[in-house]
Protein backbone atom coordinates (compact mmCIF):
# COMPACT_ATOMS: atom_id res chain seq x y z
CA UNK A 1 0.00 0.00 0.00
CA UNK A 2 1.50 3.34 -1.01
CA UNK A 3 1.70 6.23 1.43
CA UNK A 4 -0.99 8.35 -0.23
CA UNK A 5 -3.53 5.52 -0.13
CA UNK A 6 -2.64 4.74 3.49
CA UNK A 7 -3.24 8.38 4.46
CA UNK A 8 -6.60 8.43 2.66
CA UNK A 9 -7.71 5.21 4.37
CA UNK A 10 -6.60 6.54 7.77
CA UNK A 11 -8.71 9.68 7.31
CA UNK A 12 -11.79 7.72 6.14
CA UNK A 13 -11.52 5.23 9.03
CA UNK A 14 -11.09 8.05 11.53
CA UNK A 15 -14.09 9.98 10.19
CA UNK A 16 -16.39 6.93 10.14
CA UNK A 17 -15.53 5.77 13.66
CA UNK A 18 -15.40 9.29 15.11
CA UNK A 19 -18.86 10.07 13.72
CA UNK A 20 -20.17 6.94 15.44
CA UNK A 21 -18.37 7.54 18.73
CA UNK A 22 -19.37 11.20 19.18
CA UNK A 23 -23.00 10.08 19.29
CA UNK A 24 -22.11 8.89 22.81
CA UNK A 25 -21.65 12.52 23.85
CA UNK A 26 -24.51 13.26 26.22
CA UNK A 27 -23.00 15.30 29.06
CA UNK A 28 -22.34 18.81 27.74
CA UNK A 29 -22.41 21.73 30.18
CA UNK A 30 -22.47 25.12 28.50
CA UNK A 31 -20.15 27.90 29.58
CA UNK A 32 -23.15 29.96 30.73
CA UNK A 33 -24.13 27.03 33.00
CA UNK A 34 -20.81 27.10 34.88
CA UNK A 35 -21.48 26.14 38.54
CA UNK A 36 -25.17 26.58 37.72
CA UNK A 37 -25.02 30.24 38.77
CA UNK A 38 -26.57 31.82 35.67
CA UNK A 39 -29.78 30.58 34.03
CA UNK A 40 -30.52 30.80 30.31
CA UNK A 41 -34.20 31.10 31.17
CA UNK A 42 -33.43 34.56 32.55
CA UNK A 43 -32.54 35.83 29.07
CA UNK A 44 -35.49 36.97 27.00
CA UNK A 45 -34.28 40.23 25.42
CA UNK A 46 -31.12 41.85 24.06
CA UNK A 47 -31.17 44.14 27.11
CA UNK A 48 -30.90 41.08 29.38
CA UNK A 49 -27.84 40.03 27.41
CA UNK A 50 -26.37 43.54 27.58
CA UNK A 51 -26.83 43.78 31.36
CA UNK A 52 -25.29 40.33 31.78
CA UNK A 53 -22.10 41.38 29.99
CA UNK A 54 -21.86 44.70 31.80
CA UNK A 55 -21.79 42.85 35.13
CA UNK A 56 -19.85 39.73 34.04
CA UNK A 57 -16.42 39.40 35.64
CA UNK A 58 -16.23 35.73 36.61
CA UNK A 59 -15.53 32.31 35.04
CA UNK A 60 -18.12 32.34 32.24
CA UNK A 61 -16.39 32.64 28.86
CA UNK A 62 -17.46 35.94 27.23
CA UNK A 63 -17.11 34.55 23.71
CA UNK A 64 -18.79 31.16 24.25
CA UNK A 65 -21.63 32.59 26.31
CA UNK A 66 -22.31 35.09 23.51
CA UNK A 67 -23.05 32.27 21.06
CA UNK A 68 -24.99 30.29 23.68
CA UNK A 69 -27.24 33.19 24.67
CA UNK A 70 -27.70 34.24 21.03
CA UNK A 71 -28.89 30.76 20.05
CA UNK A 72 -31.24 30.66 23.04
CA UNK A 73 -32.73 34.07 22.18
CA UNK A 74 -33.22 33.01 18.54
CA UNK A 75 -34.52 29.46 19.04
CA UNK A 76 -35.45 29.09 22.69
CA UNK A 77 -33.00 26.18 23.12
CA UNK A 78 -29.32 25.25 22.73
CA UNK A 79 -29.34 21.94 20.86
CA UNK A 80 -27.05 23.11 18.05
CA UNK A 81 -24.21 24.42 20.24
CA UNK A 82 -24.68 21.85 23.00
CA UNK A 83 -24.62 18.74 20.83
CA UNK A 84 -24.24 19.14 17.07
CA UNK A 85 -21.47 21.72 17.00
CA UNK A 86 -19.75 20.24 20.06
CA UNK A 87 -19.55 16.87 18.31
CA UNK A 88 -18.10 18.49 15.20
CA UNK A 89 -15.52 20.35 17.30
CA UNK A 90 -14.35 17.15 19.01
CA UNK A 91 -13.84 15.45 15.63
CA UNK A 92 -12.08 18.47 14.12
CA UNK A 93 -9.81 18.94 17.14
CA UNK A 94 -7.98 15.71 16.43
CA UNK A 95 -7.85 16.26 12.67
CA UNK A 96 -6.17 19.64 13.21
CA UNK A 97 -3.94 18.21 15.94
CA UNK A 98 -2.84 15.35 13.68
CA UNK A 99 -2.30 17.36 10.51
CA UNK A 100 -0.76 20.66 11.65
CA UNK A 101 2.77 19.39 12.33
CA UNK A 102 5.00 16.41 11.67
CA UNK A 103 5.81 14.19 8.72
CA UNK A 104 3.11 12.89 6.38
CA UNK A 105 3.34 9.41 7.90
CA UNK A 106 3.12 10.62 11.48
CA UNK A 107 -0.03 12.60 10.65
CA UNK A 108 -1.91 9.42 9.76
CA UNK A 109 -0.56 7.60 12.82
CA UNK A 110 -1.72 10.47 15.00
CA UNK A 111 -5.18 10.27 13.46
CA UNK A 112 -5.48 6.51 14.00
CA UNK A 113 -4.35 6.76 17.62
CA UNK A 114 -6.88 9.57 18.16
CA UNK A 115 -9.83 7.21 17.51
CA UNK A 116 -10.00 5.65 21.02
CA UNK A 117 -9.45 9.12 22.51
CA UNK A 118 -12.50 10.46 20.64
CA UNK A 119 -14.48 7.57 22.14
CA UNK A 120 -13.26 8.34 25.66
CA UNK A 121 -13.82 12.08 25.29
CA UNK A 122 -17.39 11.45 24.11
CA UNK A 123 -18.16 9.18 27.07
CA UNK A 124 -16.75 11.62 29.61
CA UNK A 125 -18.26 14.84 28.22
CA UNK A 126 -17.70 17.95 30.30
CA UNK A 127 -17.84 21.71 30.11
CA UNK A 128 -18.04 22.76 26.47
CA UNK A 129 -15.02 25.05 26.81
CA UNK A 130 -12.97 21.89 27.51
CA UNK A 131 -12.92 21.25 23.77
CA UNK A 132 -13.53 24.78 22.50
CA UNK A 133 -10.35 26.44 23.79
CA UNK A 134 -8.12 23.78 22.16
CA UNK A 135 -10.27 24.17 19.04
CA UNK A 136 -9.71 27.93 18.89
CA UNK A 137 -5.98 27.48 19.55
CA UNK A 138 -5.71 24.92 16.74
CA UNK A 139 -7.72 27.17 14.40
CA UNK A 140 -5.31 30.01 15.13
CA UNK A 141 -2.42 27.75 14.08
CA UNK A 142 -4.33 26.38 11.08
CA UNK A 143 -5.19 29.80 9.63
CA UNK A 144 -1.65 31.02 10.25
CA UNK A 145 -0.33 27.96 8.41
CA UNK A 146 -2.55 28.36 5.34
CA UNK A 147 -1.68 32.07 5.16
CA UNK A 148 1.88 31.06 4.24
CA UNK A 149 0.92 29.97 0.73
CA UNK A 150 -2.08 32.22 0.10
CA UNK A 151 -1.75 35.60 -1.58
CA UNK A 152 -5.42 36.15 -2.31
CA UNK A 153 -7.47 37.04 0.78
CA UNK A 154 -4.33 36.58 2.90
CA UNK A 155 -5.29 39.59 5.03
CA UNK A 156 -8.67 38.02 5.86
CA UNK A 157 -7.02 34.70 6.69
CA UNK A 158 -4.50 36.37 9.01
CA UNK A 159 -7.30 38.38 10.67
CA UNK A 160 -9.16 35.14 11.41
CA UNK A 161 -5.97 33.62 12.83
CA UNK A 162 -5.70 36.49 15.32
CA UNK A 163 -9.42 36.34 16.08
CA UNK A 164 -9.27 32.64 16.96
CA UNK A 165 -6.28 33.21 19.23
CA UNK A 166 -8.30 35.90 21.00
CA UNK A 167 -11.29 33.52 21.25
CA UNK A 168 -8.99 30.91 22.84
CA UNK A 169 -7.82 33.49 25.36
CA UNK A 170 -11.42 34.42 26.18
CA UNK A 171 -12.37 30.76 26.62
CA UNK A 172 -10.00 29.90 29.49
CA UNK A 173 -8.53 32.51 31.89
CA UNK A 174 -4.99 31.09 32.02
CA UNK A 175 -4.48 31.28 28.24
CA UNK A 176 -3.49 34.95 28.56
CA UNK A 177 -0.22 33.84 30.20
CA UNK A 178 0.74 32.02 26.99
CA UNK A 179 -0.42 34.78 24.64
CA UNK A 180 3.02 36.45 24.26
CA UNK A 181 4.53 33.18 22.97
CA UNK A 182 1.82 32.67 20.36
CA UNK A 183 1.95 36.30 19.24
CA UNK A 184 5.73 36.14 18.86
CA UNK A 185 5.33 32.85 16.95
CA UNK A 186 2.89 34.53 14.55
CA UNK A 187 5.28 37.44 14.07
CA UNK A 188 8.17 35.10 13.22
CA UNK A 189 6.03 33.07 10.80
CA UNK A 190 4.80 36.15 8.97
CA UNK A 191 8.25 37.71 8.86
CA UNK A 192 9.73 34.50 7.44
CA UNK A 193 7.19 34.63 4.58
CA UNK A 194 7.80 38.34 3.89
CA UNK A 195 4.39 39.22 5.33
CA UNK A 196 5.59 41.20 8.35
CA UNK A 197 3.46 44.20 7.34
CA UNK A 198 0.36 42.04 7.82
CA UNK A 199 1.22 41.45 11.49
CA UNK A 200 -0.88 44.47 12.48
CA UNK A 201 -3.88 42.75 10.88
CA UNK A 202 -3.16 39.71 13.06
CA UNK A 203 -3.05 41.89 16.19
CA UNK A 204 -6.20 43.84 15.32
CA UNK A 205 -8.80 41.23 16.47
CA UNK A 206 -6.76 40.60 19.63
CA UNK A 207 -7.00 44.30 20.48
CA UNK A 208 -10.70 44.35 19.57
CA UNK A 209 -11.85 41.24 21.44
CA UNK A 210 -9.34 40.55 24.23
CA UNK A 211 -8.41 44.21 24.65
CA UNK A 212 -12.02 45.34 24.40
CA UNK A 213 -13.06 42.96 27.17
CA UNK A 214 -10.36 44.39 29.47
CA UNK A 215 -11.62 47.89 28.75
CA UNK A 216 -15.08 46.69 29.78
CA UNK A 217 -13.74 45.13 32.98
CA UNK A 218 -11.80 48.27 33.93
CA UNK A 219 -14.79 50.51 33.10
CA UNK A 220 -17.64 48.59 34.75
CA UNK A 221 -16.14 46.07 37.18
CA UNK A 222 -12.59 46.08 38.54
CA UNK A 223 -9.03 46.33 37.20
CA UNK A 224 -8.32 42.69 36.34
CA UNK A 225 -6.09 41.41 33.56
CA UNK A 226 -7.17 37.77 33.84
CA UNK A 227 -10.81 37.96 32.81
CA UNK A 228 -12.16 35.61 35.49
CA UNK A 229 -12.00 36.87 39.06
CA UNK A 230 -12.47 33.22 40.15
CA UNK A 231 -9.07 32.16 38.79
CA UNK A 232 -7.35 32.58 42.14
CA UNK A 233 -10.00 30.43 43.80
CA UNK A 234 -9.17 27.47 41.54
CA UNK A 235 -5.57 27.49 42.80
CA UNK A 236 -6.71 28.20 46.37
CA UNK A 237 -9.09 25.23 46.39
CA UNK A 238 -6.68 22.83 44.67
CA UNK A 239 -3.63 23.26 46.92
CA UNK A 240 -3.78 20.79 49.85
CA UNK A 241 -3.72 22.03 53.42
CA UNK A 242 -4.00 25.71 52.54
CA UNK A 243 -7.22 26.51 50.75
CA UNK A 244 -10.90 25.90 51.17
CA UNK A 245 -13.96 26.00 48.96
CA UNK A 246 -15.22 29.52 48.30
CA UNK A 247 -19.05 29.46 48.29
CA UNK A 248 -20.57 29.85 44.83
CA UNK A 249 -22.88 32.51 46.25
CA UNK A 250 -19.85 34.85 46.18
CA UNK A 251 -19.36 34.43 42.43
CA UNK A 252 -19.39 37.60 40.33
CA UNK A 253 -19.25 39.87 43.38
CA UNK A 254 -16.65 42.22 44.89
CA UNK A 255 -16.48 39.99 47.97
CA UNK A 256 -15.86 36.90 45.84
CA UNK A 257 -13.11 38.62 43.86
CA UNK A 258 -11.48 39.72 47.12
CA UNK A 259 -11.60 36.19 48.59
CA UNK A 260 -10.11 34.67 45.43
CA UNK A 261 -7.33 37.25 45.28
CA UNK A 262 -6.46 36.76 48.95
CA UNK A 263 -6.61 32.98 48.51
CA UNK A 264 -4.26 33.04 45.52
CA UNK A 265 -1.79 35.26 47.38
CA UNK A 266 -1.95 32.94 50.39
CA UNK A 267 -1.18 29.85 48.30
CA UNK A 268 1.64 31.54 46.37
CA UNK A 269 3.19 32.77 49.62
CA UNK A 270 2.91 29.26 51.07
CA UNK A 271 4.51 27.74 47.95
CA UNK A 272 7.45 30.16 48.06
CA UNK A 273 7.93 29.67 51.81
CA UNK A 274 7.87 25.87 51.48
CA UNK A 275 9.80 25.06 48.28
CA UNK A 276 10.40 21.40 49.18
CA UNK A 277 6.71 20.78 49.78
CA UNK A 278 5.84 22.71 46.61
CA UNK A 279 8.06 20.47 44.48
CA UNK A 280 6.69 17.26 46.05
CA UNK A 281 3.03 18.32 45.78
CA UNK A 282 3.55 19.52 42.20
CA UNK A 283 5.10 16.20 41.14
CA UNK A 284 2.27 14.30 42.84
CA UNK A 285 -0.29 16.38 40.98
CA UNK A 286 1.50 15.88 37.66
CA UNK A 287 1.73 12.12 38.28
CA UNK A 288 -1.94 11.99 39.22
CA UNK A 289 -2.80 13.89 36.05
CA UNK A 290 -0.74 11.55 33.86
CA UNK A 291 -2.51 8.45 35.21
CA UNK A 292 -5.51 9.58 33.13
CA UNK A 293 -8.22 8.39 35.48
CA UNK A 294 -11.57 9.21 33.94
CA UNK A 295 -13.57 10.65 36.79
CA UNK A 296 -15.00 14.04 37.61
CA UNK A 297 -17.85 15.18 39.80
CA UNK A 298 -20.11 16.00 36.86
CA UNK A 299 -19.96 12.54 35.25
CA UNK A 300 -23.01 10.36 35.13
CA UNK A 301 -22.78 7.43 37.52
CA UNK A 302 -21.65 4.22 35.90
CA UNK A 303 -19.87 5.79 32.93
CA UNK A 304 -16.88 3.63 32.00
CA UNK A 305 -14.05 4.67 29.71
CA UNK A 306 -12.37 2.01 27.62
CA UNK A 307 -9.01 0.57 28.61
CA UNK A 308 -7.46 1.60 25.29
CA UNK A 309 -8.30 5.27 25.92
CA UNK A 310 -6.38 5.34 29.19
CA UNK A 311 -3.51 3.23 27.87
CA UNK A 312 -2.93 5.48 24.85
CA UNK A 313 -3.10 8.61 27.00
CA UNK A 314 -0.54 7.18 29.42
CA UNK A 315 1.83 6.40 26.54
CA UNK A 316 1.29 9.87 25.07
CA UNK A 317 1.90 11.54 28.43
CA UNK A 318 5.10 9.52 28.85
CA UNK A 319 6.40 10.62 25.43
CA UNK A 320 5.23 14.19 26.08
CA UNK A 321 7.03 14.47 29.43
CA UNK A 322 10.26 12.91 28.12
CA UNK A 323 10.15 15.37 25.20
CA UNK A 324 9.52 18.16 27.72
CA UNK A 325 12.67 17.33 29.69
CA UNK A 326 14.64 17.25 26.43
CA UNK A 327 13.26 20.68 25.51
CA UNK A 328 14.04 22.07 28.98
CA UNK A 329 17.62 20.76 28.79
CA UNK A 330 18.14 22.42 25.39
CA UNK A 331 16.64 25.72 26.54
CA UNK A 332 18.75 25.82 29.70
CA UNK A 333 21.90 25.14 27.69
CA UNK A 334 21.03 27.72 25.05
CA UNK A 335 18.33 30.25 26.07
CA UNK A 336 18.37 31.70 22.54
CA UNK A 337 16.43 28.60 21.46
CA UNK A 338 13.39 30.15 23.18
CA UNK A 339 12.97 32.27 20.06
CA UNK A 340 12.84 29.34 17.66
CA UNK A 341 9.44 28.69 16.10
CA UNK A 342 9.10 25.18 17.52
CA UNK A 343 9.94 26.46 21.04
CA UNK A 344 7.35 29.23 20.78
CA UNK A 345 4.73 26.54 20.11
CA UNK A 346 5.92 23.93 22.59
CA UNK A 347 6.58 26.17 25.61
CA UNK A 348 2.97 27.47 25.92
CA UNK A 349 1.61 23.93 25.47
CA UNK A 350 3.82 22.71 28.32
CA UNK A 351 2.59 25.70 30.33
CA UNK A 352 -0.99 24.51 29.69
CA UNK A 353 0.03 21.08 30.94
CA UNK A 354 1.47 22.49 34.17
CA UNK A 355 -1.54 24.79 34.77
CA UNK A 356 -4.02 21.93 34.38
CA UNK A 357 -1.94 19.50 36.44
CA UNK A 358 -1.45 21.97 39.31
CA UNK A 359 -5.14 22.95 39.33
CA UNK A 360 -6.07 19.26 39.34
CA UNK A 361 -7.57 18.33 42.69
CA UNK A 362 -8.92 14.98 41.42
CA UNK A 363 -12.54 16.04 41.08
CA UNK A 364 -12.13 17.49 37.58
CA UNK A 365 -9.10 15.59 36.32
CA UNK A 366 -10.98 13.81 33.51
CA UNK A 367 -12.24 17.13 32.14
CA UNK A 368 -8.77 18.63 32.14
CA UNK A 369 -7.34 15.59 30.34
CA UNK A 370 -10.13 15.81 27.75
CA UNK A 371 -9.18 19.41 26.99
CA UNK A 372 -5.45 18.66 26.81
CA UNK A 373 -5.64 15.48 24.70
CA UNK A 374 -5.55 17.27 21.28
CA UNK A 375 -2.28 18.94 22.30
CA UNK A 376 -0.87 15.54 23.28
CA UNK A 377 -1.66 14.30 19.79
CA UNK A 378 -0.22 17.43 18.18
CA UNK A 379 3.14 17.48 19.98
CA UNK A 380 3.95 13.88 20.85
CA UNK A 381 6.92 12.59 18.89
CA UNK A 382 5.20 9.99 16.74
CA UNK A 383 8.36 9.28 14.82
CA UNK A 384 9.00 6.95 17.78
CA UNK A 385 6.16 4.79 16.53
CA UNK A 386 7.07 4.83 12.87
CA UNK A 387 9.52 1.94 13.20
CA UNK A 388 6.88 -0.16 14.98
CA UNK A 389 4.24 0.54 12.33
CA UNK A 390 6.71 -0.19 9.54
CA UNK A 391 7.58 -3.58 11.06
CA UNK A 392 3.88 -4.48 11.42
CA UNK A 393 3.19 -3.43 7.82
CA UNK A 394 6.22 -5.45 6.59
CA UNK A 395 5.02 -8.57 8.38
CA UNK A 396 1.54 -8.12 6.93
CA UNK A 397 3.03 -7.82 3.43
CA UNK A 398 5.10 -10.98 3.94
CA UNK A 399 2.05 -12.94 5.10
CA UNK A 400 0.02 -11.80 2.10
Amino acid sequence: MNEKKFNQIALVVYMLLALIFVQKLSLVILSIEWVDYFKLENFSTIDDMKNFYINLRTGVSPVLSFFEISEFLLTGKNDFIRFYFSRAVIILNFIFAAYLFGSTKSKSYRLIISIPIVYGVSLIGGMNYDWYWPFFTLLFLFFLKISENKNRYVGVIIFFSGAFLSFAELSRPFVILTLPFFILYAHKKLRAKNKKKLFIIFLLPIFIFSGGWRVKLFSYNSPQIIWSDYGGCNLFEAWPGVGYKVPYSYINTDEGAKLCKEGKEKVLKHMISNPGETVIVSFKKIWSFMKSKANWHGMKEGVKVNFLYRLILKILFFIFVISGFQLLYKLLRNPKLFLREDSLIKVPIYMYFLFLAILNDGSERARFIVSFSPFLIMLSNFETFEGIFEKVKSKMRLKS
